[in-house]
């Protein structure tokens, strides 16, 4: 029987849309969050309906072909709570993308639906390998198409016009899901303590021995590349070099650029009072390198960003103190951005959270503001939305960003009721 692996799956689709969205032309051609909620809903449908046919259906896993996700635009927006001409905008983007290809039926039935194959993971029980690329049809060319040549996305309907594809996923690398972010886990890696061979008394552990490599984990492809990571060392190193040894070529040139522009922020924003000598300065991008050197390459960008934002929030704290009248001081680089010296850069992470919060709080109250003024505009004479349209209206919006915000919305709505009567 096969078996849809959900999270590997997910992974693929998550690896398909970075890919797509790194050769979109424009902002309208790339795919949002939104996409990829429908994505993941859809993997986890199929993998309930592939189960089921082949339990109680006639379909068999040794036919050349898959069986097709039944599905229509009410279950799907009353799964990810919005409109179902939400979906419908969604799934004409995941379309022209390559990643799904449908058999409509008309506007009030639900319609066969087919995933790309690059976002399947496909197993029998008790074999880990992906079965999905045996189920490619044969390549075909279609005269009414511009090109005659198709991309074998599906294994329904072909691509047949310009549309991106998701081809050659297996040679990149596994994407990874962040806590508050995705530049909170590019520096996490380096801040949380890990195997680096001994216990040194401070948090470190001693690695465990590895199995003996087999042939597969010696091959060297682009993933296994990708998929290398480095061990913090346990003193900062001498030289940047050492931080990117365990890098390609293509990511050491990618952490240079960001381990410059870091220090750059750095410098200019904590000392540029200061006389720093080439040395100091040198090791400064060294340990600022480490906070991005352990992590996944895709989160460089974003967690270099965070790391800035962090230095300014140090630097807004240092001119607090001095307009007070106190004292405050940041201590030399090779001191202060090592990640081993937890009251050192390392512990402004905490501050970076409770400011995320404290603007995620701020705009919610922003939106709610909004959404009340609405709301009170539809009460009065003439208005163009009535009170039930605007009262759906804003429930809708706020229930998509939060649901604890929607219920707040109700009680000022139920409070100014009370009032006005």
């Amino acid at each position: 029987m096969l078996i849809l692996r959900i999270g590997k799956s997910r992974k693929a689709t998550r690896l398909a849309i970075e890919q797509i969205n790194g050769q979109a032309t424009g902002l309208g051609t790339k795919l949002r969050t939104a996409h990829q909620a429908l994505l993941d809903k859809l993997l986890y449908y199929y993998g309930k309906q592939l189960t089921s046919v082949q339990s109680y259906g006639n379909w068999d896993h040794n036919s050349n072909t898959l069986p097709s996700l039944r599905t229509n635009n009410k279950q799907l927006s009353k799964a990810l709570n919005c409109s179902t001409r939400t979906i419908i905008n969604l799934r004409r983007r995941l379309k022209m993308a390559g990643l799904i290809a449908e058999e409509w039926r008309g506007s009030n039935s639900s319609y066969d639906l087919w995933l790309s194959l690059d976002l399947l993971h496909l197993e029998t029980v008790g074999d880990p390998t992906n079965l999905a690329p045996a189920y490619l049809p044969p390549v075909k060319t279609l005269r009414h198409t511009v090109s005659c040549t198709v991309t074998r996305n599906t294994n329904k309907l072909n691509e047949l016009s310009g549309g991106i594809s998701a081809k050659v996923i297996e040679d990149q690398i596994l994407l990874q899901k962040s806590a508050v972010d995705k530049s909170s886990e590019a520096t996490q890696m380096a801040e949380k303590p890990r195997d680096i061979g001994q216990d040194t008394g401070s948090g470190y552990k001693a690695s465990k021995a590895k199995p003996p490599a087999t042939a597969r984990d010696q091959r060297d492809t682009p993933a296994k590349k990708l998929r290398q990571k480095g061990t913090p060392h346990r003193e900062l190193p001498d030289g940047l070099d050492a931080v990117l040894a365990h890098l390609p070529r293509a990511d050491k040139h990618k952490l240079q650029r960001l381990s410059l522009f870091m220090w750059q922020t750095a410098k200019t924003s904590l000392y540029a009072d200061a006389w720093l000598d080439e040395r100091q300065e040198e090791l400064g991008r060294i340990a600022l390198a480490e906070y991005l050197a352990y992590s996944s390459p895709r989160l460089w960008k974003s967690g270099a960003r965070q790391v800035a934002d962090r230095i300014e929030l140090v630097r807004r704290w240092i001119e607090r103190r001095h307009k007070a009248g106190k004292k405050a001081f940041v201590p030399i680089p090779e001191i202060y951005f090592d990640f081993r010296n937890e009251k050192g850069f390392r512990a402004t992470k905490s501050w970076y959270l409770k400011h995320r919060r404290n603007l995620a709080r701020i705009k919610d109250q922003e939106i709610l503001t909004k959404a009340v003024k609405e709301y009170l505009r539809s009460l009065e004479d003439g208005a163009a939305v009535g009170p039930q349209e605007a009262l759906r209206r804003c429930l809708q919006r706020l229930g998509k960003r939060s649901p604890e915000l929607a219920e707040r919305f109700k009680e000022q709505i139920v409070n100014l009721a009370q009032e006005a009567a």
